[in-house]
């Protein structure tokens, strides 16, 4: 590939970041328009080249012109790219039932995480009767590295995607300093069964449980709960109730991979 082809590939990879980006945007609050300026500018874009994204954006109807003053919002072709449900809806469902079992139990908030490409996504969440201050970005995605369940799911990752997650950190100029140590800390989160992370800037305690289907680690859930009620004995039973439901919701995938085999059998 000559020098100046690679360069319109290099251009091209960005616009479409960029068209990523104002859709991201777009959805903190997908009905309320945006002027140009204020997406610009928030996201930190030539306002020449965010009209023009924004007008191809609007062609495909993934965004929607209201006005020239009031601006843009999410068009109907983006809620149509929902129409197969919520991200990962069959495991929501599978786990909903326990999660609620354990935030009765404990009274304290309680989460469901995935990973996909070196990025946790927490897909379900009920507070407990203490409620935390979540910003809804942080609510869809986090880091891996810091969280009780992203360290869950690490410990049980093969070395491609735990590669793939430190190519991350170091992308976001968060690399972990001594790989070794953090690779023994995921041993023995594996030995112990759980995950756990004191967030002293958050005045918070973490806890994280694995769950999988038989074959392969799925995800974790975490139970979250303030520091004033940190105790020996809190520790203790969130521990017990954590997982009892792990096992509870993993007992319950296997059942649904066996069952899936056994329609595919008669089918066949």
């Amino acid at each position: 590939m000559c020098a100046r082809s690679s360069s319109r590939s290099r251009r091209r990879i960005k616009s479409i970041q960029k068209a990523v980006d104002i859709l991201l945007y777009l959805s903190n609050e997908p009905e309320k328009p945006v002027a140009l300026h204020d997406i610009a500018r928030d996201l930190d874009i030539n306002k020449t080249t965010c009209y023009h994204i924004l007008e191809t954006l609007q062609e495909s109807l993934l965004v929607e012109k209201i006005s020239r003053r009031e601006g843009y919002r999410l068009g109907p072709t983006a809620y149509m790219l929902t129409r197969y449900g919520r991200y990962q809806e069959s495991l929501v469902e599978i786990c909903a039932p326990v999660i609620r079992w354990l935030n009765k139990q404990l009274d304290e908030s309680v989460l469901l995480s995935v990973a996909c490409d070196g990025i946790k996504y927490i897909i379900m969440y009920i507070d407990g009767d203490e409620r935390f201050d979540f910003k809804d970005s942080e609510i869809v995605r986090g880091s891996l590295e810091t969280t009780a369940t992203g360290q869950m799911m690490m410990a049980y990752m093969d070395a491609e995607n735990l590669s793939r997650v430190y190519d991350r950190c170091k992308q976001r100029g968060c690399a972990i300093q001594e790989q070794e140590a953090f690779a023994r800390r995921l041993k023995a989160i594996r030995q112990q069964g759980y995950a756990h992370v004191d967030n002293v800037g958050e005045q918070r305690q973490s806890f994280a449980f694995r769950i999988w289907d038989g074959k392969r680690t799925v995800g974790a859930i975490g139970v979250l709960y303030a520091n004033r009620r940190d105790s020996p004995q809190m520790r203790q039973r969130v521990i017990g109730k954590g997982k009892i439901a792990a096992q509870e919701i993993s007992r319950r995938l296997i059942f649904r991979e066996a069952d899936d085999k056994a329609e595919d059998g008669e089918e066949a």
